[in-house]
């Protein structure tokens, strides 16, 4: 029996230590609700529960990039339903004003709502959606996962011929600064004007030409020929700048009509030219403009009544022909624009959908290696408290011991 060294009190406190230390890190995991408290309590699992959840974040990020691409979606194609109904409206008026029973007043009043829907459409191919355009030429990419991955949705493209072939307004020509025409043995129709006159012009649509008699080629003693085949509406198909090489060049467009459908007959001299093409820019050059052979409109033996009208009306029933194959050109060219942006929105719903489910399952991972199991630890809880009040009246008893040796003392 000793005095100095009581070997059961420090036995009984290191016992009593370990429990408070047990005790304590239990009501740490209660508290918190995560196992791993320190590092050492589990390393190779807070390594990868760390991971997880940078890959957790990373996914909510994704899911709210996707969802906030199906609203995108979403909002074009709440235009392009209105477009599709402007265009199904513009469609009907065109059939209305082909009806040879309806004065010009009437086609007058038609035509008026057709520039009015015609103006509507042009107004929504300039809306935003927080600030990025709805209808572009550029893809936008969206994130798919966690790593970053991309696909493009495919751009819905509003500035496309088949639907501003549709949208440009009717303004007319002066014969006056009609410089030439002319007609080839296969029917295309060349038109040529002043850079000034083409400027007021609108581009691509059709091309409505009446008043046309009769002329006699400038410079030529050929009798007069017929030129009633140059009237009516003809497509567009291609319209251009053109320099001739004289030592003070002279400005000019061609417009070239499609006029297959007026017959074939060969008249006028068309214009020749260069293309050169630099940087993508083409340029056409006019070695000599045609002095002769042509039919002017400064000549005296064409009508003066003469005129040229392009964009899109339906003022007249030719002119509402036009306008009808080209309406439904893009009603056409609508729908599958419409189709293609639903299948965009049904991949981003699958999309959201997989990093929805791939969410769950990483925060199930987590949970499994982080997160406390509250029964078993209130368990471990109880046992760690029952062992610290049991170690305490320990240690008080072994701290009596030494006392057994003063009893010696005092006998």
């Amino acid at each position: 029996m000793v005095i100095n060294t009581n070997v059961q009190a420090q036995q009984t406190a290191n016992n009593l230590n370990v429990s408070s230390n047990a005790l304590a890190k239990s009501l740490a995991r209660l508290s918190s609700g995560s196992k791993i408290i320190a590092p050492s309590d589990d390393a190779a699992g807070l390594a990868v529960s760390s991971r997880l959840e940078s890959q957790l974040k990373r996914l909510d990020a994704a899911i709210n990039n996707v969802v906030n691409a199906v609203s995108f979606t979403q909002t074009q194609d709440g235009f392009l339903k209105t477009i599709d109904k402007a265009f199904r409206r513009m469609s009907e008026l065109a059939m209305f004003a082909q009806d040879s029973t309806k004065s010009a007043s009437d086609l007058t009043l038609y035509s008026q709502e057709f520039t009015q829907l015609q103006d509507y459409v042009r107004q929504t191919v300039t809306q935003t959606f927080n600030s990025v355009k709805l209808f572009s030429t550029n893809s936008l990419a969206v994130t798919i996962d966690s790593t970053g991955t991309t696909f493009d949705m495919a751009p819905i493209d509003l500035s496309k011929t088949e639907y501003t072939s549709s949208l440009s307004v009717a303004q007319s020509l002066t014969n006056a600064n009609i410089q030439n025409i002319a007609r080839d043995a296969n029917g295309k129709i060349q038109l040529t004007v002043t850079e000034e006159e083409y400027l007021k012009m609108a581009k691509g649509g059709s091309l409505t030409l009446s008043g046309f008699a009769s002329a006699t080629p400038t410079g030529s003693s050929a009798t007069s020929t017929d030129l009633s085949g140059l009237n009516g509406t003809f497509d567009i198909t291609d319209a251009f700048k053109v320099t001739d090489t004289a030592s003070t060049p002279t400005h000019r467009y061609i417009i070239e009509l499609d006029g297959k459908a007026g017959g074939t007959t060969a008249f006028g001299t068309a214009t020749t030219f260069t293309s050169t093409t630099t940087n993508g820019v083409t340029t056409r050059t006019v070695p000599v403009f045609p002095a002769s052979g042509i039919f002017t409109g400064t000549n005296a033996d064409i009508a003066t009544a003469v005129s040229a009208k392009t964009g899109l009306d339906i003022t007249s029933v030719p002119r509402a022909q036009a306008a009808l194959t080209r309406i439904r050109n893009s009603i056409d060219k609508l729908a599958q624009d419409r189709a293609s942006l639903g299948a965009v929105q049904s991949r981003l719903n699958f999309t959201n959908e997989q990093l929805t489910v791939t969410k769950e399952n990483l925060s199930a991972a987590i949970s499994r290696i982080a997160d406390v199991d509250v029964a078993e630890e209130a368990t471990a809880y109880a046992r760690y408290q029952i062992l610290v009040q049991s170690g305490t009246s320990m240690l008080a008893q072994a701290n009596k011991m030494p006392q057994s040796a003063l009893q010696l003392l005092q006998n």
